[in-house]
């Protein structure tokens, strides 16, 4: 008789357990960035990118990174051929970051040619959002010749 009351009770009590665990919703990340609310100008004579954060791009004073992810997995044509299975860096660019403005606007400069993916996200409180890919667009420089830039 006590063991069928000891069983029961050990029921109830992980089912009670069970019950506590997990009963909440996960907490919702922060949100990625707005690309409608971001523009990129395309690589300047130095291959470099200007991206421009409209307000409301991302949360106010988010820390905000733009990563070339296409020089991170672009293969390098010594690939396979000399290291064979070891693995270097692969031209890969240190990602940029900036502090946003109080109404969540930014400006950054990322290295990237035209056709590259920026990856942008934002990182509050220690919590980094998921990225926003963004594709560099031809550059809209004109080179006259004969020029020089200063």
């Amino acid at each position: 008789m006590m063991g069928t009351w000891l069983k029961k009770s050990l029921v109830v009590f992980f089912l009670a357990l069970l019950s506590a665990c997990g009963g909440a919703s996960p907490p919702l990340g922060i949100p990625a960035p707005v690309s409608s609310l971001m523009t990129l100008e395309g690589p300047d004579a130095t291959g470099i990118v200007a991206i421009f954060g409209a307000p409301g791009a991302v949360l106010p004073d988010a820390v905000v990174t733009g990563t070339n992810i296409s020089v991170a997995s672009r293969p390098q044509l010594w690939e396979g051929l000399l290291l064979g299975t070891a693995y270097a860096q692969q031209g890969v660019t240190l990602p940029r970051n900036v502090v946003a403005a109080s109404d969540g606007s930014f400006r950054m400069r990322v290295p990237g040619k035209t056709g590259d993916i920026i990856r942008i996200t934002q990182t509050v409180d220690g919590e980094t959002s998921p990225g926003t890919d963004l594709v560099v667009p031809e550059s809209q420089t004109v080179v006259t010749p004969g020029l020089t830039f200063p």
